[in-house]
């Protein structure tokens, strides 16, 4: 069973970064997002053997508002982190940050509408199908960083890169993995990548405010602090299921 499962997870990643390869040196912005989708399709039915009565069982539990609160104080802290961190190492090493794609006007709608449904593929893909699956044969820790090393390695060819990647993918799974909620981590990943999108261009006009070390070393402080009150939320959210950490046993 545990050796099934690790071949049929190095093949999905090995499909992932053939697919994902081709979609970064593709030229056309729209052509490139549709070859990652479909690599992201084909990974998910080879870890599923192509078959959707395979798919991993999971727990059913309620949302609770104060998960929604822990994400957003959380996620939020995430992108302060990310942000001015790198703008803090850019600084010491006297580099430029370059300018992140950003669609026309009348792009704009179709864009939106692409975030939202890769954000939505990408945690069945990671959260739902890989995380679960790996959470109900071995547990939570393997779980919980196998799933995050596989996220980060599947955006080796993206802008995000490969250390903020694994960070984004060890605080939605370690979301996922206590609550149980794919929506929970769909809703984390779009505002995550929502408040990118909508934020950076805004901070990065006024990047003058922040053009001391001092304070972007601060910003990446309160950041975590803030990281630190998600978890403690969502820890005391979950205190009383058992289910968030033991696995429900697999189907396949």
């Amino acid at each position: 069973m545990t050796k099934n499962l690790y071949l049929n997870l190095l093949l999905a990643v090995i499909i992932l970064l053939i697919g994902f390869y081709y979609s970064s040196i593709t030229i056309d912005f729209w052509t490139a997002r549709i070859i990652g989708f479909v690599s992201v399709l084909i990974s998910g039915f080879i870890l599923i053997g192509f078959n959707y009565k395979n798919l991993p069982i999971k727990k059913n539990v309620a949302i609770k508002p104060v998960q929604i609160l822990a994400i957003l104080i959380g996620f939020s802290g995430m992108f302060l982190v990310i942000y001015f961190f790198q703008n803090l190492i850019f600084s010491f090493a006297g580099w430029e940050l370059e300018k992140e794609y950003r669609p026309a006007d009348n792009e704009l709608a179709r864009f939106l509408v692409f975030v939202v449904i890769w954000v939505f593929v990408e945690e069945i893909y990671y959260r739902r199908i890989l995380a679960q699956k790996i959470f109900n044969q071995k547990g939570f820790s393997k779980a919980f960083w196998i799933s995050a090393l596989v996220f980060s390695i599947a955006h080796w060819f993206s802008e995000t890169g490969l250390l903020y990647a694994f960070i984004g993918g060890l605080l939605l799974a370690y979301l996922y993995l206590n609550t149980h909620s794919i929506w929970l981590s769909i809703f984390a990943h779009l505002y995550y990548n929502l408040m990118t999108f909508y934020a950076t261009p805004v901070i990065s006009e006024r990047i003058s405010d922040f053009n001391t070390k001092l304070k972007m070393a601060s910003l990446v402080a309160i950041g975590l602090i803030l990281i630190f009150i998600m978890v403690f939320l969502i820890n005391y959210s979950t205190k009383n299921q058992s289910e968030r950490i033991k696995p429900v046993g697999n189907n396949v």
